[in-house]
């Protein structure tokens, strides 16, 4: 895949906060470091990716891996840049309806959003101030801000079934159903599906649909095999299922189906359905010579990559003709891996990603969030390589980034 360079922005960084040295394969240097050679190369055109990311600092000396007093005790959430530049900070605990579950935070545009439960309202938060307050305790199973509208999919913590709302306000609801796939953008249009497990003549009958700016659709017609996934791509539906009697599994899109290639290995499951701008990519388990099992993914219809025996995956993103993953061997969730580029690089040790939306990927680039496994470490941050250290006693709780167009000396 055809990388874009990054160019780091120039700011002064605090002497609170500083980079570690280089650990294992990751390059330890400052954000915007230049070439060493006191020269800048004349600036060209181009678009910026600037990560971003929300933390939550605890008092001094309090163990935030225990946290004994969580709600009440002092904490704050903080964004900072991958600069170091705080962007952001606000109170966070009980009497704020702020919580500092990964969850419940969210890195969108440059801002820290934010949803809490009280006793009967869902409250959405921006970087600590109220925005949307509404009755019912909802989860949020997809959240998205387009346009100066917040999009929430929520599903209740008291019941079941989901609603579809923009600023709070529902377009669409359901008193039953799972959601399958949170909110997502395709072709200017709002998507995200569910299924309905109904009983008919004493047996469990699935129903799957998919919904559209809060319009639906079910999807019938595929016979013997299970529906694992679907998802909208560049308007028209592509459905990932699973015969589980033949092991065989098909991608259509449209009335167009292919089968899965399996001419090199045999599928146990598959698990889901995921896409970039050019294609659907299938992912699901596939049998290994050792007895166990190994994460497929497909492109299309064709068998993309593998990835090792018993590695479980924590995130995983496919781009054009390149994949990354970040998860762990077997039962050791501490002693993590980055795979890039046909390679597993350890992370650093003692440290790990605690959740998919600590993990960035984007034109190229990435941006890892890593919390420490044991008390008196700071998060460290990876990005391309590079490894930096924040001096605060806390944790990550997510990941976002913005996109800058920098005009060169011709623009």
């Amino acid at each position: 895949m055809a990388a874009r360079n990054l160019i780091l922005l120039v700011a002064v960084i605090s002497a609170a906060i500083y980079a570690v040295s280089c650990e294992d394969a990751w390059d330890s240097r400052r954000p915007g470091a230049g070439t060493g050679n006191g020269e800048a190369e004349p600036p060209e055109a181009e678009d910026i990716t600037v990560f971003n990311f929300a933390l939550a600092e605890y008092p001094e000396g309090y163990d935030w891996l225990r946290d004994t007093e969580y709600g009440t005790v002092d904490c704050e959430i903080v964004m900072l840049d991958q600069e170091m530049k705080e962007m952001h900070r606000f109170k966070a605990g009980y009497y704020h309806d702020v919580a500092t579950d990964m969850d419940m935070v969210r890195c969108l545009g440059g801002h820290v959003f934010t949803d809490y439960s009280t006793s009967g309202e869902t409250v959405i938060k921006r970087d600590g101030v109220e925005i949307i307050r509404y009755a019912g305790r909802e989860m949020m199973a997809g959240f998205i801000e387009k346009d100066g509208s917040v999009f929430t999919l929520g599903v209740s913590r008291d019941g079941t079934g989901w609603t579809y709302r923009r600023n709070g306000e529902v377009l669409a609801s359901s008193g039953e159903g799972q959601i399958m796939n949170g909110l997502y953008m395709d072709n200017g249009s709002m998507h995200f599906g569910y299924r309905i497990d109904e009983t008919v003549h004493y047996r469990t009958v699935r129903r799957y649909f998919a919904v559209k700016d809060g319009v639906k659709m079910e999807l019938t017609g595929t016979g013997d095999e299970e529906i694992v996934d679907f998802r909208s791509l560049k308007g028209s539906m592509n459905v990932l299922t699973f015969n589980p009697g033949t092991g065989e599994a098909f991608l259509s899109e449209g009335y167009l189906k292919s089968a899965l290639d399996d001419t090199r290995v045999t599928i146990r499951s598959m698990d889901f359905l995921t896409a970039d701008d050019l294609s659907a990519h299938a992912c699901g388990q596939v049998d290994d010579s050792g007895g166990g099992t190994r994460t497929a993914v497909w492109k299309g219809a064709r068998l993309f990559d593998i990835l090792g025996s018993s590695f479980k995956v924590i995130a995983l993103h496919v781009e054009k003709n390149d994949m990354s993953a970040v998860g762990y061997y077997g039962d050791d969730i501490d002693s993590q891996f980055l795979y890039r580029n046909a390679e597993y690089i350890p992370l650093p040790e003692g440290y790990r990603l605690d959740s998919e939306g600590c993990a960035v990927f984007t034109e190229g680039h990435y941006c890892l969030c890593l919390n420490p496994s044991s008390a008196g470490l700071p998060p460290v941050f990876i990005i391309d390589g590079r490894q930096y250290e924040v001096d605060i006693n806390g944790c990550f709780l997510g990941a976002g980034y913005n996109t800058f167009y920098l005009p060169g000396n011709g623009s």
